[in-house]
């Protein structure tokens, strides 16, 4: 199940040994977690009349690597399972089976935002071409919940999907020399037909398409992040965006910098004033750590909480007994409760758990955690 249970157990592994990593001072072999393979197959009738079937490969097994400490993660890297890729040539794909394709590009904002972002991810616009009788199916995973994690801060990868549409009006549109579908955009900004979008997941039943009729789906959805994304260094940014790797909405509402739209020119005094404004809403939401978990653990019980979550709590604690003792172990913190020690005069600094906390000895000799960063 390369595509499902795989990929997920893949990053959530990664991110469990990248925390052991980082604990043991290995900071060069912490990274953040990878990104499922969303791929496409199609049957049937080729464009010669002889049958033929394939997996549409082009972009599916370009998966985005996730974060490092120090660096951002690889666009359009290998699988975390496998020490080598293939990646289909397109005008081959195009020989081989009856489609065309329209896009295959990075998909912009997909890496997982941090201090270090994750790699991109990908998505294709494909119309079937030359045959009336193909059949597709596309599977993956990812769509209503990313299937990664960031590490330390960062955030996750973005999510996936599939979208179709048949009995489109593209001829007409390639007539008229008017813009055909291209990454980025819905299908619905080009073109007139039915238009239709993946169920609850990335996976579609099987559906018979005809010459004229279009796909356009994500083949993975990104690394994860690694970090504060407000401690992004702005040039770093800069260099997203004129990648197209990167929106300016995006760097913006995320990173909080101030870049000329017009120019990419950065504004460093407004970018300190915005990110220090963004560290006061931060303080101003937040609430200490048992009251979020007092919060989140009555939500649990009384169900109050999104039918996705409700769902993905209700099938874990049934197939997961570790799961099950975590829950059981937060209401007994919240039993014993929590109180904080405030600043304290560390002795010796044991190690740093994450870039934001270490663990330290007190001149008392207690074993704490503290901020790495105001040491409270």
């Amino acid at each position: 199940a390369s595509v499902g249970i795989a990929n997920v157990f893949a990053d959530a592994f990664t991110v469990a040994l990248s925390r052991i990593l980082y604990a043991a001072g290995r900071c060069e072999d912490v990274m953040g977690p990878s990104t499922s393979s969303n791929c496409t197959i199609a049957g049937g009738t080729s464009q010669y009349g002889n049958l033929v079937v394939n997996v549409v490969t082009s972009s599916g097994m370009m998966r985005a690597g996730g974060a490092r400490v120090d660096k951002d993660g690889i666009d359009s890297s290998v699988t975390t399972y496998n020490p080598w890729t293939y990646i289909a040539d397109v005008e081959s794909e195009e020989t081989l089976l009856p489609i065309m394709h329209f896009a295959r590009a990075h998909r912009p904002d997909s890496g997982g935002f941090g201090k270090f972002r994750g790699g991109t991810g990908t998505e294709n616009v494909t119309m079937v071409y030359n045959s009336n009788d193909i059949t597709i199916n596309h599977y993956g995973s990812g769509r209503r919940i990313p299937e990664n994690q960031g590490l330390f801060g960062g955030y996750p990868g973005c999510a996936s999907f599939f979208d179709w549409m048949v009995d489109s009006n593209i001829g007409k549109v390639v007539e008229k020399g008017a813009p055909i579908p291209a990454a980025g955009k819905k299908l619905t900004d080009f073109l007139q037909g039915e238009f239709m979008t993946g169920p609850l997941g990335v996976t579609s039943g099987d559906r018979k398409l005809k010459t004229g009729d279009i796909t356009h789906s994500t083949t993975n959805g990104g690394g994860g992040g690694l970090g504060d994304p407000i401690e992004r260094d702005p040039q770093l940014i800069v260099t997203d965006i004129q990648d197209k790797v990167v929106t300016w909405e995006a760097s913006q509402k995320v990173y909080a910098v101030a870049i000329d739209p017009e120019t990419l020119e950065i504004d460093h005094e407004k970018t300190r004033k915005l990110r220090e404004e963004r560290r006061k809403e931060r303080r101003a939401q937040g609430i200490p750590g048992i009251k979020y978990l007092e919060q989140l653990a009555k939500r649990r019980e009384e169900r109050r909480l999104p039918e996705v979550a409700l769902a993905y709590l209700d099938e874990t604690r049934k197939f997961c007994p570790p799961f099950e003792q975590e829950l059981a172990r937060e209401k007994e913190i919240l039993a014993r409760g929590l109180k904080p020690i405030g600043p304290v005069k560390v002795r010796e600094k044991l190690f740093s758990l994450t870039p934001y906390v270490d663990i330290v000895v007190d001149e008392t000799g207690r074993k704490l955690a503290v901020c790495s960063q105001c040491g409270f």
